[in-house]
């Protein structure tokens, strides 16, 4: 799949115009993304909206006290949230905290495994509908994935450049 993204450039296309909302963020991009996730979650029903997927990458979950009261604005709307941890996680053993006997591991083209999705356990939020993973987002993946959704797609990435071309 070709994708080029541009812009913006004086004009604008609201993400509410759209069947489907994929948002990418990390890094101080985090405030744009998760109002938007908030305002499209409280309206995606109504809208006719199938699918909003809010994609956060932070450098440990710390970070995410500071948003903590607007993700928890998204526990009961019609947002999927996946957190993923860029940091190195310290090897584990069974007495941690984190369990993540049980993994999803994704890897890119060189073998690299770019994401573990950690247990319900492990989640620093203290709610459901999250799925938190270690490593970085797969970028390419959730791309194809979202395109391959009926209807109109828009995505919107607000964040580091790493964030897509790692």
């Amino acid at each position: 799949m070709r994708l080029a993204i541009e812009g913006p450039y004086g004009s604008s296309s609201p993400v509410n115009n759209y069947n489907n909302v994929l948002l990418l963020t990390g890094g101080t991009g985090l405030p744009g993304p998760i109002a938007h996730a908030i305002k499209l979650g409280k309206t995606s029903a109504a809208a006719g909206k199938q699918s909003v997927k809010l994609v956060i990458a932070v450098r440990g979950f710390d970070v995410l006290e500071a948003y903590k009261p607007e993700l928890m604005c998204l526990e009961n709307l019609n947002v999927q949230l996946h957190i993923y941890n860029t940091m190195e996680v310290p090897s584990l053993t069974p007495s941690d905290s984190l369990d993540i006997s049980q993994q999803d591991e994704k890897a890119d083209e060189k073998g690299t495994v770019v994401a573990t999705t950690l247990e319900k356990s492990a989640n620093p939020l203290g709610f459901d509908g999250v799925v938190f993973h270690c490593g970085r987002p797969n970028v390419k993946e959730l791309l194809h994935e979202a395109a391959e959704l009926s209807g109109s797609l828009s995505v919107v990435c607000c964040g580091p450049p790493i964030l897509l071309t790692k």
